[in-house]
């Protein structure tokens, strides 16, 4: 019997795989690279994708029990890890970033250990995925709608939250935007070539 594995199963596949590989730098990856990766909480990593699991999984059970909430719940979690992932590439390309700061609107200059998820999308759009063309466009818009989503959880601002079929496209674009972030770092991070 052939099982087609789900956006969902890709993804926690994907995370394991990816933060075991990275879990632990030192010798391979330059020190600034090391020190950056060694700052990460990769069991928050492991947790929230885990509760994505739970979100998307309970989120397929009909269930009148399941509001509105359940999808900020859902779209606070999967902002997080996109931000998360965001500053996992930075760390994992630290020798090539480490003279860059971050110019704000305001005039302000920050450190990209420092930036909010805004800032870390501008600085994708504008520095990191600088060439990469329609497909880093239709992701970096994607990024903007998830940080309104996500921001959804602030009881001040009420926010369009989608639905649940919006819901379960946006998980399976995460997994496209994990699988484009990732894809960049080195196959084989023992002899990855960083300069």
């Amino acid at each position: 019997m052939n099982h087609e594995k789900s956006s969902m199963e890709k993804i926690c596949e994907l995370t394991n795989d990816t933060l075991e590989k990275w879990e632990n730098p030192w010798g391979y990856a330059p020190d600034i690279a090391s020190r950056q990766l060694e700052k990460i909480d990769y069991s928050r990593i492991k947790d929230m994708t885990n509760e994505l699991r739970y979100l998307h999984d309970r989120l397929l059970e009909p269930d009148e029990a399941i509001t509105s909430g359940g999808i900020i719940a859902t779209y606070t979690i999967l902002g997080a890890l996109v931000e998360g992932w965001m500053v996992f590439l930075l760390s994992v390309f630290a020798a090539d970033y480490k003279d860059d700061k971050f110019v704000s609107a305001t005039g302000n200059c920050k450190n990209l250990d420092e930036l909010n998820f805004e800032q870390l999308i501008t600085y994708f759009d504008t520095t990191v995925w600088r060439y990469g063309g329609e497909e880093k466009n239709k992701i970096i818009e994607w990024m903007r709608k998830i940080k309104s989503y996500r921001n959804s959880i602030h009881i001040y601002k009420p926010r369009d939250i989608g639905n649940f079929t919006e819901l379960y496209r946006d998980i399976d674009m995460y997994f496209e935007v994990l699988r484009y972030i990732i894809r960049t770092f080195p196959d084989d991070p023992i002899s990855a070539r960083y300069y």
